[in-house]
Formats: C-alpha cells, sequence, structure tokens
C-alpha cells in the first residue's frame, strides 16, 4: 500500500528542482519545487482545476523561521500566484511570498523542456496568499 502511495505521487511530479536563496537578512534558504500534472486526481489538482489555474505544484521550504513545514500549495491563474499552507502551518507572509515569485521566474524557465508552455508565463510580482 505504501509503495503504491508513493508510486502515485511520483507520477503526479512532472518537474523538481532545488534552490538554494540568501534571504535579504542573511538567512540561507533553499527551496525545492516541483511541477505537478493538473489533470491528476490529488487535491491539491482538483483545487488548481476549480480555481481555473494554469499550473500548480508544490513548495518545500528549509532554512527560513516561521516557515510552513509541510509543502506549499502554489497555483498560477492567468492573473495571480495563488498559495495553500495546510491547516497546521503559519500563514505566509508578504516576504516570503516575494521570494516565492522570484524563486518560481527561475523555475519556469528551468522546466521549459517538460512543460514548454510554462516558461512563457510571469509569475505577478504580488502573490496572493
Amino acid at each position: 500500500m505504501v509503495a503504491r502511495a508513493r508510486r502515485s505521487a511520483a507520477l503526479c511530479t512532472i518537474a523538481c528542482c532545488e534552490y538554494d536563496y540568501h534571504l535579504p537578512d542573511g538567512t540561507h534558504a533553499a527551496f525545492v519545487v516541483t511541477l505537478r500534472n493538473l489533470t491528476g486526481d490529488s487535491d491539491a489538482a482538483k483545487v488548481a482545476r476549480e480555481t481555473g489555474a494554469l499550473a500548480h505544484g508544490l513548495i518545500s521550504v528549509v532554512g527560513v523561521p516561521r516557515a510552513p513545514t509541510h509543502p506549499i500549495v502554489w497555483m498560477l491563474t492567468k492573473n495571480e500566484l495563488l498559495t495553500n499552507v495546510a491547516q497546521a502551518d503559519p500563514d505566509i507572509g508578504d516576504d516570503l511570498h516575494g521570494v516565492l515569485v522570484r524563486v518560481l521566474r527561475p523555475f519556469f524557465k528551468d522546466v521549459r523542456d517538460v512543460a514548454p508552455g510554462l516558461a512563457a508565463l510571469k509569475p505577478p510580482m504580488r502573490a496572493s496568499p
């Protein structure tokens, strides 16, 4: 059963990249970003489709104090970058939203071989929680 769950999750992931980032306060952080299958049957995919997302995935944040401990779900619509955190996690502040936008921009370019249309999209500077 566990092996099947892992295999199913792996099939939903189209691409995965890790980015090191230095925050303005000097904090060293790592962001692991995935692009996930929008047609999948995961809860995140269902919510992304309901919101009219063009793409979605997960972002794991490491090394940032008070950041969510569970992966953040990101969804890109025509007009905004939406994020969703687990119920047990703290909300994301404007500063972290800004960093997420700056991390997603190179991610979209890095995955252009598997998602060519995504590289042309630009996440808006203002992300919405």
